[in-house]
C-alpha cells in the first residue's frame, strides 16, 4: 500500500502537532476523506483521514472522540490556525479538486452521463501498481464486510486494524490519482470541473442535502446545465481576455 501507518489523532495536544506540521508545508495539497453516517448538516461526521505527501504523513482525526475540540483546537506555531480555518480558507476553497470530477472531465472523446466511485478510479489509475490496487480492494472489501456487521463501525473504539488501513489508504493514493487526471482537462473542461466543485461544496450547506442515492453517480449535465455552463464559461473568459 503506497500509505504509511496512520497517526491518530484523539488528544487536543495531537490535533496540534498535526498542525504545527501542516502549517510546515505552506502551498502543500491536503488529501482528505471523511468517514460518519449520512455526511451532511443532519448526519455525523466519526473520522476525518487527511495525509500530507510533502510530510509522508497521513492522520486519522478521531472526531467522534475529541468532539469540537478537533475543531477549536489551534497550532502553536502562529497560535490561531485550527483544523476548521485550513480548508475554510480563502485559497483552500478556490483550489479544492474534486477527483469524481477530475476524473470525468479528463475522459477523452464521448462523455458519457456516470461519475465514478473511487474504486473505478482507481482501477483505470495507470500511476498505482496492480499490487497495490490488489491490497487496497483487499482492505476495502474487508471494511466493507465489517460495516455489512456494524453500521456504527467508524464509531468503535478502539478503532479496528482494517478500518486504519483503509482510511489511510483512500487519502494515500488520492495523489496518484490527480497526477493522472490532473495534466486532461483542458480549457471548457478544466473550467467546468472547478465550477462543479465549488458548486458541489455549496450543495453540501445547505439543509436540504442528502448524501447518497442513485442520482448521486449522474454527471452534472444530467441536470440540464451542460449548454448554460458552455455560455457561463464564454462570458467569463471573455472577461479575461
Amino acid at each position: 500500500m503506497a500509505s504509511v501507518y496512520p497517526v491518530i489523532v484523539d488528544t487536543p495536544a495531537q490535533v496540534t502537532g498535526m498542525l504545527d506540521i501542516i502549517l510546515a508545508h505552506p502551498g502543500e495539497r491536503l488529501y482528505i476523506d471523511l468517514e460518519g453516517e449520512q455526511l451532511s448538516c443532519r448526519g455525523t461526521l466519526d473520522l476525518i483521514s487527511i495525509h500530507v505527501e510533502a510530510a509522508y504523513q497521513t492522520w486519522l482525526v478521531d472526531v467522534h472522540t475529541l468532539g469540537d475540540c478537533a475543531f477549536s483546537t489551534t497550532a502553536t506555531a502562529d497560535g490561531y490556525t485550527t483544523l476548521r480555518s485550513v480548508p475554510e480558507s480563502v485559497h483552500r476553497v478556490k483550489s479544492v479538486v474534486d477527483i469524481q470530477l477530475l476524473e470525468l472531465a479528463s475522459r477523452r472523446g464521448f462523455k458519457d452521463r456516470y461519475l465514478l466511485g473511487l474504486s473505478k478510479c482507481i482501477s483505470r489509475c495507470d500511476r498505482i501498481y496492480a499490487d497495490e490496487k490488489a491490497r487496497w480492494q483487499e482492505t476495502k472489501e474487508k471494511d466493507r464486510q465489517l460495516l455489512l456487521a456494524n453500521s456504527e463501525l467508524f464509531r468503535v473504539r478502539p478503532l479496528v486494524q482494517d478500518t486504519l488501513l483503509y482510511c489511510a489508504g483512500d487519502v494515500a493514493l488520492l495523489p496518484r490519482l490527480l497526477r493522472q487526471f490532473e495534466p486532461f482537462p483542458i480549457g471548457f473542461w478544466r473550467w467546468f470541473a472547478a465550477k462543479e466543485t465549488r458548486d458541489r461544496i455549496k450543495e453540501a450547506h445547505e439543509n436540504w442535502y442528502r448524501p447518497e442515492g442513485p442520482e448521486k453517480a449522474d454527471a452534472p449535465w444530467i441536470k440540464g446545465i451542460l449548454i448554460a455552463r458552455k455560455q457561463e464559461h464564454k462570458v467569463e473568459t471573455g472577461r479575461k481576455a
